[in-house]
């Protein structure tokens, strides 16, 4: 669980509180979006955040689980929210690699990666990540589409895959599900 949480946290630059409380609700298969209810955002402003082919895969598998839970991410303990609210898998990575990141450093790492990719917009990249556009008469004209958000994420997955040097399965490796 922890594994996805984190990648869905790389893939989306989500912040980790939006991240940890997704519910089932707000993840269309379907359509292939993440819906952030306002809510659960910094600035408590619902996004629409479209999903690349890994994250819809990673969604895809997560719900084959069977978990009942209305959580994309249960708490594996007894906590108020019901969600993951804490997680080791940073400290586990620092004593691993000798490397100390957190959550905000997989937003950071979204945030540049997608600024590196041809044909993503500086507006794309606001409105993917929910940030505000306050005094910028002009970016917010902009109206970005759905299919427009989707292929710039997925140029950002594709990137990202091609840093973290993600090899595709062989073809003789049978995908379950």
């Amino acid at each position: 669980m922890q594994r996805d949480y984190l990648q869905v946290l790389l893939y989306t630059g989500a912040r980790r509180g939006e991240t940890a409380a997704l519910q089932w609700r707000d993840i269309d298969l379907e359509e292939r979006v993440i819906r952030l209810r306002a809510e659960t955002t910094k600035a408590k402003r619902a996004a629409i955040i479209p999903m690349s082919s890994q994250l819809h895969a990673l969604f895809v598998a997560r719900r084959a689980l069977g978990d009942r839970s209305v959580f994309v991410f249960p708490s594996e303990r007894r906590s108020r929210t019901g969600h993951l609210t804490e997680t080791n898998a940073f400290g586990q990575i620092a004593k691993l690699s000798g490397v100390q990141i957190s959550a905000h450093d997989l937003r950071r790492q979204f945030i540049s990666t997608a600024e590196s990719c041809e044909g993503v917009s500086f507006a794309a990249i606001k409105r993917l990540v929910n940030h505000s556009m306050p005094g910028d008469t002009t970016l917010g004209y902009v109206v970005l589409s759905l299919p427009t958000l989707r292929a710039q994420t997925q140029r950002i997955s594709d990137r990202l895959d091609a840093l973290m040097q993600v090899q595709p399965l062989p073809e003789d490796v049978v995908k379950l599900g």
